[in-house]
C-alpha cells in the first residue's frame, strides 16, 4: 500500500495526490499491523495467548514504530540531514524489487500449486472485493472522484512484502504468504488499471 499504492497515485494524480494520501497510509499501516499481530498471537499454536505477549509484539513491531516516529517528527517539525534523507530515498527505491526477488526465491512450485486456490482467493479479496467495498463507502460519504481514485488504488494495492516477513517471524504460513504476495503483485497491475479506467468513465 505504502510502496505500490503511493507510486500508482503519484503516476495518476501527481505529488498532490501523494500528499493527500499520506495520512491514510499512516492510519491504515498502524491498524493493519495491530490486527495482524493480534491474529498471529491469538492463533499461535506454540505459545499460549496472553495480553502481555500481544502488547510486547505490538511494542516491538518495526512498522508501527516507524509510523509513530514519522508522526512525531512531523509534529515536532524535525528535519533529517540531507545526506541521511537521500540515503533513505535510495534504500526505499530498491526495497520493493529486492523484496520481490527474495519472495520469488522462497517460492516452491509444489507448494504454489497446492496453495494456489487459497492464494488466488486471498488475492481476489484484496484486489477486487476490498476496492469495491471502499468505493461503496466512499460514495456513501460523498467523496469526490479524485478521492475515490485514491481509495481504489490504495485498497487495490497488492499484499505487502512485510506480510511475508511478519508471517515468517511470528510462526505463520510464510510459504502461503509468499504465494499471495507474488500472485497479488502480478494481478494488481490488471485490476488496478481496470478499476481506475472504470472510475474515470463512470465518475
Amino acid at each position: 500500500m505504502a510502496i505500490v499504492g503511493l507510486a500508482w497515485i503519484e503516476k495518476a494524480y501527481g505529488s498532490e495526490g501523494v500528499s493527500n494520501s499520506a495520512g491514510l497510509v499512516a492510519a491504515l499501516t498502524i491498524q493493519f499491523n495491530v490486527i495482524a499481530v493480534a491474529l498471529f498471537v491469538l492463533y499461535n499454536k506454540d505459545r499460549k495467548f496472553g495480553w502481555r505477549v500481544m502488547l510486547w509484539e505490538l511494542v516491538k513491531n518495526p512498522l508501527i514504530l516507524g509510523v509513530i516516529a514519522a508522526i512525531v517528527c512531523r509534529l515536532l517539525a524535525v528535519r533529517l540531514p540531507e545526506v541521511l534523507h537521500d540515503t533513505i530515498q535510495y534504500l526505499a527505491s530498491v526495497g520493493l524489487p529486492l523484496g520481490l526477488i527474495c519472495i520469488g526465491a522462497s517460492m516452491k512450485m509444489r507448494t504454489l500449486m497446492r496453495s494456489s486456490p487459497t492464494a488466488l482467493a486471498a488475492s481476489l479479496l484484496k484486489l477486487v472485493v476490498a476496492p469495491i467495498v471502499c468505493l461503496l463507502i466512499g460514495l456513501a460519504l460523498g467523496m469526490s472522484p479524485e478521492y475515490l481514485g485514491y481509495l481504489i488504488l490504495m485498497a487495490g494495492a497488492p499484499c505487502a512484502i512485510s506480510a511475508f516477513v511478519m508471517a515468517h517471524a511470528m510462526g505463520g504460513n510464510s510459504q502461503l504468504t509468499a504465494n499471495i504476495v507474488g500472485l497479488s503483485t502480478l494481478l494488481s497491475v490488471v485490476t488496478a488499471s481496470i478499476g481506475l479506467a472504470l472510475l474515470k468513465v463512470y465518475f
